[in-house]
């Protein structure tokens, strides 16, 4: 059952699925320490007659801003070309929980734009525009919180 698979069986199918498209990209794979935080909604207030929005969550800043730490650290240059990224979040499982799946909050989705965004400012890529695939998965942590990251550029065949 799909749901079921594993995090590394994903990561290898995201691989197998789009090898056609690579001939000679640059592969960058790297772990981020932290615990993952979702991007949600932003609440406006009015300040000096302007209109302020800030992040619902205080978890967020830290989490984009590690992202873009290890990012700066691990990538010499920014990729140029067409990406494909590979995303496996590890969380951290609550004491009382039992189920083998983290199928509650945070949603993936918001998982996923939070960390763009960190990627963007730390500089994979010259553009998230660049971005043209993406697998990701969220699992319990065995041992580190955090996020793996792999990003593979793309080339024409």
């Amino acid at each position: 059952m799909r749901s079921q698979e594993s995090a590394s069986n994903a990561k290898n199918r995201f691989h197998v699925q789009h090898a056609h498209y690579l001939k000679g990209g640059q592969v960058i794979s790297y772990w981020i320490d932290g615990e993952p935080a979702p991007q949600g909604s932003k609440n406006g207030f009015v300040k000096n007659g302007r209109v302020v929005m800030v992040e619902s969550s205080i978890k967020v800043k830290p989490w984009r801003m590690a992202v873009a730490a290890e990012t700066r650290k691990q990538v010499q240059s920014a990729l140029e070309n067409p990406v494909e990224i590979a995303l496996v979040f590890h969380l951290p499982r609550p004491k009382t929980v039992r189920r083998k799946w983290p199928t509650v909050k945070p949603d993936l989705d918001k998982l996923i734009r939070s960390t763009f965004d960190g990627l963007t400012t730390g500089g994979l890529y010259t553009d998230d525009a660049l971005v043209i695939a993406v697998s990701a998965s969220k699992q319990y942590a065995t041992d580190r919180v955090g996020c793996q990251v792999i990003a593979s550029e793309v080339q024409d065949v």
